[in-house]
């Protein structure tokens, strides 16, 4: 005997299913566009479809009427799994399945079992028989099955579990802090494969009703939920595939006992692990070879630090972070560790410090070097100025004067160079104390040394009325400002007009400029970015200069903790700057 009451609740489901599941997934397709969005709109409508001509089916009058909304249905109940495929398939990531040399052969069983139906009174392929039961008020239709109801049977099973095993092992797989979609996921594939199984082991022989349409619509109605309420097309499953599995760093994912819940394919080949070993046991166990590492996961805390790990036989080094895994409300689920292989970079920055430390010692070489020969020279060279001038002293002969002030000339320029190598290999490698500068008292004892200079050049200097204080090393800095009102004098124009000046920088640098501009043709662009290098002249054609001073210049400056600089515009004199620290700002 059947049950009446199955088939009314069935006519009072169907419309209600099929308005608000159509309803919700249409106004979702339409807030929320997006490929998947758009196949489940098509799956809502296949089943929608499937509802509302197996509604007509039982409400028929007749017979006839009956069957010919059953043929009418058969459209909707073939392309219902494929709708659900193309679906699993999108959500998934498997999208070259979708392409359409491909895709078409899920439509061959459909199309065929939907013409046998419309023409099966020619050949009984689909129904062998009619059968109609008056149940109350309703005509049950029923129908001794043919092969092509089988073949639709079957191709229906392999595309509904194809699809709900893509989901289910997706959603498995994916972490613990996106439980909640993942339970959206289980139960919109599983209703109605629970559905249509129970429909056909049919432990109640009474109930006769097939409510799989309707399970279908809940299905897509859950999913929809899912969209919704957890963004679940914004934060999928395959996003965790083309994501983390992608990823070049380590990633490991655990939940609040500590046990490894998620690993990528990169940690399983750094670690020498496997996931399938290793998901569902805690790091201390799962890392035993990695002890460093499971300790740091086990002090539970945020952490951000360098660790080095031993595989391959050798050390690696990684940047280590561990953060929270947090749901939508804030609440921690677990943790997130991921390591990023800065093994190139720890190799290149030793390699890099050796090289420093080789430069640094050959430096020292080289200053060594230059001092010796530089003091080994500077008796010598006295003594022959001293010859020289003996030579004058004692001999009356024209020529023979004019040979010894060229010796006494050449001699003091020897001199002067050797005393320059000496102080720029002294400036490199002594430390000396700074102190609060009077320089004023600086800037005179230079110009004092070079008064010579500046009268027979009749040089016009001008002078700022007061100067900012900074700190430094008196000796030092007065020689900064030898060289460069040398070089103003030298190089500027004639008569030269130099213009000493100073300025306190933005109170933020904490720092003193000071300079000197000279009336001189400039100097070329290409030529400035090496004036402070060693053996660079301001005038290459100019015999009277060796390349030393602003090299000293540079070494002192940066030694006290300041910058050197020159600006230039070619034909109008160039200002040759530097800077110190402040009064009270110095370290």
């Amino acid at each position: 005997m059947e049950f009446p009451a199955q088939y009314i609740l069935f006519l009072i489901l169907s419309p209600v299913v099929t308005i608000v599941s159509l309803g919700v997934i249409l106004g979702l397709a339409r807030r929320y566009p997006s490929r998947p969005t758009r196949l489940l709109t098509y799956l809502a409508l296949t089943i929608a479809g499937w509802l509302v001509f197996n509604s007509l089916e039982l409400a028929a009058s007749s017979p006839e009427a009956s069957v010919f909304w059953a043929k009418v249905s058969y459209t909707f109940i073939t392309l219902t799994p494929v709708a659900w495929l193309a679906f699993a398939l999108q959500y998934t990531g498997n999208v070259r399945w979708l392409q359409r040399d491909r895709f078409f052969i899920f439509f061959l069983v459909p199309v065929v079992v939907t013409l046998s139906a419309y023409t099966n009174e020619l050949h009984q392929l689909l129904w062998r028989e009619y059968i109609f039961t008056p149940v109350s008020i309703f005509l049950a239709f029923s129908v001794e099955h043919g092969p092509f109801f089988w073949l639709h049977i079957v191709h229906s099973y392999v595309l509904v579990f194809t699809g709900a095993f893509l989901i289910v092992r997706q959603a498995l797989r994916t972490f613990a802090v996106y439980w909640r979609q993942a339970s959206y996921l289980i139960v919109g594939a599983l209703v109605p494969v629970v559905t249509n199984i129970f429909y056909l082991i049919n432990p109640i022989p009474a109930i006769k009703k097939d409510y799989t349409p309707i399970s279908f619509a809940i299905s897509a109605l859950v999913l929809t939920i899912g969209v919704v309420r957890d963004r679940l097309f914004d934060v999928r499953p395959v996003a965790r595939d083309l994501l983390v599995d992608s990823m070049g760093d380590l990633m490991l994912a655990l939940d609040r006992q500590g046990r490894i819940i998620d690993l990528n394919p990169a940690a399983e080949a750094a670690l020498q692990i496997e996931a399938r070993q290793i998901v569902g046991k805690t790091a201390a166990t799962a890392l035993a070879t990695h002890n460093v590492l499971a300790q740091y996961i086990a002090a539970a805390g945020e952490v951000e630090d360098e660790i080095n790990l031993e595989f391959d036989g050798r050390q690696h080094y990684f940047d280590l972070q561990i953060s929270q895994l947090l749901n939508r409300r804030g609440q921690e689920r677990g943790q997130l560790v991921v390591l990023r292989d800065i093994t190139a970079r720890k190799e290149a920055e030793a390699e890099l410090q050796h090289y420093a430390a080789q430069l640094e010692a050959r430096n020292r070489e080289l200053d060594a070097y230059a001092h010796t020969v530089a003091h080994d020279l500077k008796n010598p060279v006295t003594a022959v100025v001293g010859y020289a001038e003996y030579l004058q002293e004692i001999s009356s002969d024209a020529k023979a004067h004019a040979v010894a002030d060229r010796i006494i000339q050449s001699g003091h320029k020897m001199q002067s160079i050797i005393n320059e190598l000496l102080f720029l290999s002294v400036v490199r490698t002594k430390d000396v104390a700074v102190e609060p500068l009077k320089m004023e008292t600086i800037v005179a004892e230079a110009a004092q040394r070079l008064e010579n200079d500046i009268a027979m050049l009749e040089a016009e200097i001008h002078y700022p009325s007061r100067w900012p204080a900074a700190y430094g090393h008196a000796p030092w800095v007065e020689e900064v400002w030898v060289n460069y009102l040398s070089n103003a004098l030298k190089y500027g124009g004639r008569p030269p007009k130099i213009e000493l000046g100073a300025e306190m920088l933005q109170a933020a640098s904490n720092t003193v400029r000071y300079w000197v501009r000279d009336n001189g043709s400039g100097v070329a662009p290409d030529r400035r970015n090496r004036l402070f290098t060693l053996f660079e002249r301001l005038d290459e054609a100019a015999s009277d200069g060796h390349g030393l001073g602003l090299s000293i210049v540079h070494r002192i400056v940066t030694k006290l903790g300041g910058e050197v600089g020159i600006e230039s515009p070619e034909g109008e004199g160039s200002l040759f700057w530097f800077t110190l620290p402040a009064e009270g700002h110095h370290s």
